[in-house]
This record gives structure tokens, C-alpha cells and sequence, in this order.
């Protein structure tokens, strides 16, 4: 069972509101290029990163009375190879199924191009600047090299309990009531809006090179 569950931030119930329909506007895929890579090493890496970053193993749930709640949920997790010609890469990126289950992808693929890694993370576990820290991180731990951890994070309960704080002020309150009151009897549509809509979104792959990390690909037969 997770502990220390807590609620959700508003900005995590708009993003979990707007997938409660299966879409993929919302994944956050990454295709590593690692030339002729090495497996273990990748393993390793991707294995130091879970240990370092518990939160990469939150989940959400529902509680008694319909909040949803999120909580660290650990899971035995290996990085699986599998060995092919090709593969078609898009295909790779799959809707999130959000209750009870991981928000993260990966396996690594040796192909005739080359080795990848193949990651895809659920926004509600990740945006673009964490997944920039997570590229930089496995680089450096890929090439074995030390890893500074800061000490200074704030924990999941303190991100919940600041946004209730936020909620509970009185500029709140009188913002609430101004919108309230500016559009109080208007005739509007409450459905959902989304931002990105599946026949939109394009998944085209785009290299990524990590520095000293990608080395000249060899065919095999």
C-alpha cells in the first residue's frame, strides 16, 4: 500500500480531468539514441535513477469520497531488452490508464540502427524541466559518473498542503467571488476544453543526442 497519500494540486486535477478519456496529448515520450550501447549499463542507470527518485513511482488513486489522491507506490521494476530489426516508435506511445497504476514507460531496444532507450512519462509524474534533470541524470550515471542528489526537496505532502494553504487565503476567497460575481447567470458551456486532441498531436521521432554518450552505430547481420 502507498503512505502518505495526499490530494492532488489543482494543476494535477486539471491534467487528470482532461485524460479521464484515453489520450495521448498528454505523455511525454523520449527515444535515446545510444549507438552501440551497452545494456547493463542502461539497466543500471535507469535501476539508480528509480532508487534515487521515489516519486517516479507515484500513483493516484480515489478515495472514500471520490478525491483523488496521489502516493508513492513502489513496484519491482526492471529494464526489459528486447532484441529486432525495427520497430515502429510511435506505436510505442500508449495512452495512461491513471488509477492504481505506473505513470512511466521504459525498455531499451537493440535494433539494425542502433540501441535506445525508450522512456515515456505521464505529465502528472513530469514536465519538461524534470525531464531535462531525468536526461541529465541518466547520461552522467549511463557514463558512470557520480551523482549529486540535493537535499533540499520539498516532500509530496508539502506541495498538497500548499496549495490548500493557497486555497484558504482571503486574496483567494475575494478572486473567488469576483469571478463568481462577473459571471454569475451567463449561459456557457461547462464541458471540458482540451488543449491537444489525439488526430492532432503528431509523434514524430526526434534524435536527442546525449554528449559523449552516442557513439557510431554498427548494422548487424
Amino acid at each position: 500500500m502507498a503512505q502518505n497519500r495526499c490530494p492532488i494540486s489543482p494543476e494535477e486535477l486539471g491534467i487528470y480531468l482532461s485524460c479521464l478519456q484515453p489520450t495521448r496529448a498528454y505523455n511525454l515520450p523520449l527515444w535515446i539514441p545510444l549507438g552501440k550501447g551497452d545494456y547493463e549499463k542502461a539497466k543500471n542507470a535507469f535501476a539508480d535513477i528509480l532508487e534515487a527518485h521515489p516519486y517516479l513511482f507515484m500513483q493516484l488513486s480515489q478515495n472514500a469520497d471520490g478525491d483523488v489522491m496521489k502516493g508513492i507506490e513502489p513496484f519491482p521494476f526492471t529494464l526489459e531488452i528486447e532484441e529486432a530489426k525495427t520497430v515502429d516508435k510511435g506505436a510505442l506511445v500508449q495512452p495512461f490508464e491513471l488509477l492504481g497504476k505506473p505513470l512511466f514507460r521504459a525498455k531499451y531496444y537493440r535494433l539494425d540502427e542502433g540501441d535506445f532507450l525508450f522512456v515515456d512519462f505521464h505529465h502528472v509524474l513530469m514536465d519538461g524541466f524534470s525531464l531535462k534533470k531525468f536526461l541529465d541524470e541518466f547520461a552522467s550515471r549511463y557514463q558512470g559518473k557520480a551523482v549529486a542528489i540535493p537535499t533540499d526537496t520539498a516532500a509530496m505532502e508539502d506541495s498538497a498542503s500548499k496549495a490548500k494553504r493557497r486555497g484558504d487565503e482571503a486574496l483567494f476567497a475575494a478572486n473567488k467571488d469576483y469571478f463568481l460575481k462577473t459571471f454569475d447567470g451567463l449561459d456557457v458551456d461547462s464541458s471540458l476544453v482540451e488543449d491537444h486532441k489525439d488526430p492532432e498531436v503528431s509523434y514524430k521521432v526526434k534524435r536527442i543526442s546525449l554528449p559523449s554518450l552516442t557513439t557510431k552505430t554498427s548494422r548487424r547481420s
